[in-house]
C-alpha cells in the first residue's frame, strides 16, 4: 500500500510542477484524495488491530496459563509492530509532500508539535481549508457522540455491557463542547482586546 501510494504521490508533485492553475488544482485534488486515502486505511488498520486486540483479553487471560501468557504477548508484539509500522507510514506520506514543498520542510513529523509546525507554513487558503474542514468536523461529532452515547446507555441497559464505555463517550463529548466554545470566547477576547 506504502509504496503504489508513495509512488502516486511523487508523480502528481512532479507534474504539479509545470502544471497551468486548472490541471494544477486537479492534482492537488488527487494528491489530497490518495493522501486521505492511505491515512484513512492507516487510522482503520490502528483501530482494527486495538479492537481484536481488545476482545480477546481480560486480566484472567494474562494470569493465566504460560501457553495463554505467551500467546498474549505474541498478540502484543504484533500489534506493537503493526501500530509501529503504520505511524511510520503516516510520517513517511509527511515526507514525500515535504520533498516537493519545502515550505512544509519546518515541520517534524516526529514532533509533539507537528500540527502547529504544518499550520505556520500553510498559506491562508490551505488555514482556511483546514479549518472549514475541522469546523465540519467538531458539527459532525457533536452529533454522533451522543448517538453514541445513547446507544452505549442502552447496550448496558440491554446486555450489561458495562459502564466504561458511557463515561468516556459522555467525557469526551463534554470536552469536545468546553474546547471548542473556549477557543471560541477566546477568539472574541483577542478580536475585543486586540
Amino acid at each position: 500500500m506504502w509504496r503504489d501510494c508513495a509512488e502516486k504521490i511523487k508523480h502528481i508533485e512532479e507534474r504539479l510542477q509545470y502544471a497551468e492553475d486548472e490541471e494544477c488544482d486537479e492534482l492537488e485534488y488527487q494528491e489530497e484524495y490518495i493522501g486521505a486515502w492511505g491515512l484513512n486505511v492507516s487510522n482503520f488498520a490502528m483501530a482494527l488491530a486495538i479492537l481484536i486486540n481488545s476482545v480477546g483479553y481480560s486480566r484472567n487471560y494474562i494470569s493465566g496459563s504460560r501457553e495463554t501468557a505467551f500467546r498474549f504477548m505474541i498478540a502484543v508484539v504484533i500489534f506493537v509492530v503493526c501500530f509501529f509500522y503504520e505511524g511510520l507510514w503516516q510520517m513517511r506520506y509527511v515526507k514525500v509532500i515535504q520533498s516537493s514543498r519545502p515550505e512544509f520542510s519546518n515541520a517534524d513529523p516526529s514532533s509533539v508539535k507537528f500540527q502547529e509546525q504544518w499550520m505556520e507554513s500553510c498559506d491562508e487558503a490551505e488555514k482556511e481549508m483546514i479549518y472549514h474542514s475541522s469546523y465540519r468536523t467538531y458539527l459532525f461529532l457533536s452529533k454522533v457522540i451522543p448517538i453514541l452515547l445513547v446507544a452505549a446507555m442502552l447496550s448496558n441497559l440491554l446486555f450489561d455491557t458495562g459502564m466504561l464505555a458511557i463515561v468516556l463517550l459522555a467525557v469526551l463529548w463534554i470536552m469536545t463542547s468546553m474546547y471548542y466554545t473556549r477557543s471560541c470566547v477566546n477568539m472574541r477576547k483577542k478580536r475585543a482586546r486586540g
